[in-house]
């Protein structure tokens, strides 16, 4: 009996020490010796960033920013370069710019520029201690661009409700929007057809203008109908958008209407029957 619990524990133990043993020796081969490093990892010297653009119908600049994220101070060389769409290249002089950290920035003078396309400056920058840092680049932009924006409400005759049309000036130089509200029915009265904005700033700001004009239903459409509004810049009026509004048109009760409505509908009358005669 005594046998059988040593023999037990002899196994036991084996079995334990086998397990060990397999567990030890797959750790072991798992591992890999790791030699003196012969690859190193180059820290990149400097950043370069664009920070704005700002131009005219006469010229335009390019802004950007040199960092040292280790603490050096490098020099570098920026030397850009205008695309305006086509195959003809204009140097963003100076150039080269040489420079520390810091700002620095290149002009444009009298650019040819592509209204309708996507204009694009791209700079190539040289780190004058190490040419494998070099690198290009590039911000793009539109000369003139814009968003509208414009809704109204169901109509009842009579009653003049203000139509507001929104423009944000979305390209880089500054303009004047002129806005273009008409309507194919003769029933729809607006107080201002032809409005401007006045003049809006581009890039970096993008500012809101609006014009506010008057529409008023003379009598109840039968059908829906609509406003068309155009939007169209005053350094290029050929470069317009164009929104469309649907209107309908209630009917009003008589004390719901001011004196300047019964005297539309007098007057609306009064044409209806002469025109019968």
């Amino acid at each position: 009996m005594a046998f059988s619990k040593l023999a037990k524990i002899a196994i036991y133990s084996l079995i334990i020490f086998a397990t060990i043993f397999f567990s030890y020796s797959k750790q072991v081969s798992a591992q890999t010796t790791l030699t003196p490093a012969t690859v190193g990892f180059n820290i990149f010297p400097f950043s370069f960033t664009f920070t704005k653009l700002t131009g005219t119908q006469t010229s335009f600049s390019a802004f950007w920013d040199v960092q040292q994220p280790g603490g050096v101070s490098p020099t570098v060389g920026v030397s850009c370069t205008y695309y305006n769409g086509t195959l003809t290249p204009t140097d963003c002089l100076p150039k080269p710019f040489i420079q520390g950290p810091g700002a620095g920035s290149c002009t444009v003078q009298n650019p040819l520029y592509a209204y309708t396309k996507l204009n694009n400056v791209s700079c190539f920058v040289y780190y004058t201690p190490d040419p494998s840092m070099n690198a290009t680049y590039n911000i793009s932009f539109y000369p003139l661009a814009f968003n509208v924006s414009a809704g109204l409400g169901s109509l009842t005759v009579g009653r003049p409700i203000p139509l507001r049309v929104n423009v944000q000036n979305t390209g880089l130089i500054t303009d004047n929007y002129t806005v273009n509200m008409t309507s194919p029915s003769s029933y729809i009265s607006i107080s201002h057809q032809l409005t401007s904005t006045g003049f809006l700033q581009g890039s970096p700001t993008y500012e809101y203008g609006y014009s506010v004009s008057d529409v008023t239903a003379l009598a109840s459409i039968g059908a829906q109908t609509r406003i068309d509004v155009n939007v169209c810049s005053t350094i290029k009026p050929s470069i317009c958008q164009t929104i469309t509004i649907k209107l309908s048109a209630g009917l009003a009760s008589l004390p719901d209407f001011t004196i300047f409505g019964i005297i539309q509908i007098i007057v609306l009358a009064a044409l209806i029957l002469w025109s019968k005669k």
